[in-house]
């Protein structure tokens, strides 16, 4: 599902809004849904057992914060920033200490469009597709372009483990014609796990768009 309404928790169009503390256990959509939000801070958020992502952050958001955010048996991303084309960029989010453990379907950690997204102390396991995931994605999604994403320490194990889904454990990937991607950062990240189905523990595939300014750095792969 998809409609506000369908989401457990929705954050809509507001400024200031602080969320702290806060358990959601299953959704007929996201656990969190963060739409059109500026100024907005969440911590401490456990969220399980949703139909889609954990934590979904859209519609143009800027200047959000969230810290020690934990999810568990998602059916789709982990903690997602998705910018789609016919809205503004979420801009200037910053993600610290996320926690995913397990998707049943999607990523663990996605940003897909936006600008200026941080992420560091990322912990992501047992996820359906690529544990963590930068991108630019064309129809149906017809998402933005990235600029300015870094995604510094952290682990990343046992990912990409549907084996219908070839993401690999990190992937970059550029999938719409006239979006770019630049600018993105992922370093001092330890990869454990990968299974033989995913393909590769680390990508950069450029279907459509541009890609320019991609720094791999300090990556530690083992046991794949």
């Amino acid at each position: 599902w998809g409609a506000p309404n369908q989401q457990k928790l929705a954050v809509l169009g507001t400024q200031g809004v602080t969320l702290d503390d806060i358990t959601v256990n299953g959704s007929a959509a996201a656990g969190v849904f963060v739409q059109g939000a500026h100024n907005f801070e969440l911590s401490d958020i456990r969220v399980a057992n949703t139909r889609a992502d954990g934590v979904h952050v859209t519609g143009g958001s800027t200047d959000g914060t969230l810290t020690r955010i934990s999810t568990a048996g998602t059916g789709d991303d982990g903690v997602a920033v998705v910018s789609y084309g016919n809205e503004p960029p979420c801009q200037h989010i910053t993600i610290t200490g996320p926690i995913v453990n397990g998707t049943t379907n999607g990523r663990g950690l996605a940003v897909v469009g936006g600008d200026h997204i941080s992420a560091r102390d990322i912990s992501v396991n047992d996820t359906a597709a690529a544990g963590i995931y930068v991108a630019t994605e064309g129809d149906p999604y017809n998402t933005g372009s990235v600029n300015d994403v870094t995604i510094t320490n952290g682990t990343v194990t046992d990912a990409n483990h549907d084996p219908d889904t070839v993401n690999g454990a990190v992937l970059v990937y550029g999938g719409r014609d006239n979006a770019s991607l630049s600018g993105v950062r992922l370093t001092g990240l330890s990869i454990t796990g990968t299974p033989e189905s995913a393909q590769r523990d680390v990508g950069l595939i450029v279907d459509h768009g541009t890609v320019s300014g991609i720094d791999f750095s300090g990556l530690n792969l083992d046991g794949s």
